[in-house]
Order: structure tokens, then C-alpha cells, then sequence
């Protein structure tokens, strides 16, 4: 607690406010469940597991992007996320005559597709 109010607060509060904070909290309407207690420690630590995996995964995403180097990212508003969503959709955009291509690329923009 106090690293996190540390943190949050960019070290105006330290660990006697976190003290505090914690006496009135266990002084508080709330109850003491200890089985709720680790129900959500479990719940946040998962959490921040996904939350790293997410974060793995879209460096993933990144790098295979940057290998593909695909035009569709210098559409604006279309991110990695984004553009690699679009091409596991559509696919080689060779496969398709050049004015399919073109309407592609006007309805992505367009915020059609």
C-alpha cells in the first residue's frame, strides 16, 4: 500500500498516510472476510497477468507487422492492432485487381470496413 500511494501520489504521501489509510479502513463499514481477501488477490493478480500477456502479445503483433511491412499501415488511423485485424480478414491484397484495392483502401479510411 504504501509503494502504491507512494506512486500514485509521485511521493507526497509515504508510509504513515498509508498507516493511516489502512487503520480506517479496517475501522471502516467494510467487513473482514478473509476468503474475499484472497478471492481478490488472486482476481488482481490475474489480472495483471493477462494484462502482461496482452501486453506480449501486441509486441507480437508489432514485430510481425514492421517484418510485413504492409502499406495499410500508413492509412491514418490504422494501428498495428488494427491493420494486422485487417489483413488475417482480407489477406494478400495482391489477390484482388487494382480497383478493389483502391475501394479497400477508401472504405477502411472512410471507416466503412
Amino acid at each position: 500500500l504504501t509503494n502504491l500511494l507512494s506512486e500514485s501520489s509521485k511521493g507526497r504521501y509515504g508510509k504513515e498516510t498509508a498507516i493511516t489509510f489502512r487503520d480506517a479502513a479496517r475501522n471502516s463499514i467494510g467487513s473482514n472476510m478473509p476468503a474475499k481477501s484472497l478471492e481478490l488477490k488472486h482476481t488482481i493478480k490475474l489480472i495483471q497477468e493477462i494484462s502482461c500477456e496482452i501486453d506480449e502479445i501486441e509486441n507480437e503483433i508489432k514485430i510481425i507487422m514492421d517484418k510485413i511491412n504492409s502499406p495499410i499501415l500508413s492509412i491514418p488511423g490504422i494501428n498495428y492492432r488494427m491493420g494486422a485485424m485487417i489483413i488475417a480478414e482480407i489477406g494478400d491484397f495482391n489477390r484482388f485487381d487494382f480497383s478493389i484495392k483502391y475501394s479497400t483502401t477508401i472504405l477502411v479510411v472512410a471507416g466503412y470496413a
